[in-house]
């Protein structure tokens, strides 16, 4: 059943407020900071919990389920994960299909996707996390293929095929094969030149977000309402844009960002982006949701017949993590629509 976004999101997104502009060649980003926030050592982040050894992956069976994994958390905290957290070893690479906040002490069956494939053998009966979230692209084709599953069949399945699908064009596009078209071998490939971006969008005092723009249109928002868990996962959420832009310059024969340093007063711009980003959120507060049980605690509220897509993980009727993007020019209707702004 379709309803308007539930309130206590559209409040967090209120109380959301953009610090000052971060940009790197064709990669612009605003910090979030503000909202209403989760302190409390109730929960703790993936990278927490897998330091200190009480939460791990493995395959449901000995045979194995490729849309499928078992959690085991053996913490006495709750552990949130991310969309898109790429985990590597098993039988397969996998990657979240969307955002779970798994129950202390338990086994939790988890919905993921394929990241690698012309393997299907054991390296290691367990997996590793890795420190990154699979590209934004790809995340955007989790969430979109997840939510038409669950409101056809009330599953968590995505598009298998689709991700395949990017994960060869990244492949094409960087000129770079491997043996199990494993998007984790890709990335390790890339991992100087996508160094080079991260290191101009430090974290910010009290950030819990990001809003990223690239060649002056807004791409995404993340936001993860616990200050401690975003900053284990900032870098994870920037490097999830980079490979896109990365790959655009790639594809217009461009190997750096040199060619697009900043040319413009920042000060000029930022009220703009603002401006952008304002009119991004109260598209968002316009939209309809649908709510579903989540594999884990929670439910996901997910974003449907505005001009907005996306999802939020609400637990005791609190946002705890989202992930909002634009819709394509070919799916909006009408109302919002946003114009690049002349960052360069």
């Amino acid at each position: 059943m379709r309803q308007r976004l539930n309130r206590s999101i559209v409040d967090y997104l209120a109380g959301l407020s953009a610090g000052p502009m971060q940009a790197h060649g064709r990669m612009i980003v605003l910090p979030l900071t503000g909202g209403k926030l989760w302190e409390t050592p109730e929960i703790i982040g993936l990278d927490m919990a897998f330091a200190r050894q009480c939460v791990e992956f493995r395959e449901v069976t000995d045979s194995g389920r490729v849309p499928e994994l078992l959690a085991i958390n053996r913490c006495n905290k709750k552990v949130l994960i991310l969309e898109g957290q790429e985990l590597t070893g098993a039988k397969q690479n996998r990657t979240l299909n969307t955002s779970i906040l798994l129950p202390e002490n338990s086994k939790t069956v988890i919905p993921v996707s394929c990241t690698e494939q012309g393997r299907w053998n054991y390296t290691k009966k367990d997996f590793n996390i890795t420190d990154k979230l699979v590209s934004n692209k790809m995340r955007k084709v989790l969430s979109v293929t997840v939510h038409r599953s669950l409101l056809m069949d009330k599953s968590h399945r995505s598009d298998q095929s689709k991700v395949w699908k990017n994960i060869d064009g990244y492949m094409h596009a960087f000129k770079r094969e491997n043996r199990t078209r494993s998007y984790d071998r890709l990335f390790s490939d890339l991992k100087s030149e996508v160094e080079k971006y991260t290191e101009h969008f430090p974290p910010v005092e009290n950030q819990t977000g990001m809003a990223v723009f690239v060649d002056g249109m807004l791409e995404g928002v993340d936001v993860i309402a616990h200050t401690e868990i975003y900053g284990e996962n900032h870098e994870k959420i920037l490097k999830s844009y980079i490979v896109d832009v990365l790959r655009l310059q790639m594809n217009e024969g461009r190997e750096s960002g040199d060619d697009f340093k900043i040319r413009v007063d920042f000060s000029t711009k930022q009220k703009e982006a603002e401006a952008v980003l304002e009119k991004f959120f109260e598209s968002a507060e316009r939209s309809f949701e649908s709510v579903h049980k989540s594999p884990g605690l929670g439910y996901e509220h997910r974003l449907s017949g505005g001009q907005t897509d996306g999802h939020f993980l609400v637990y005791k009727e609190k946002p705890l993590t989202g992930h909002l993007f634009p819709r394509t020019d070919k799916e909006r209707k009408h109302g919002w629509t946003q114009r690049p702004i002349d960052f360069f």
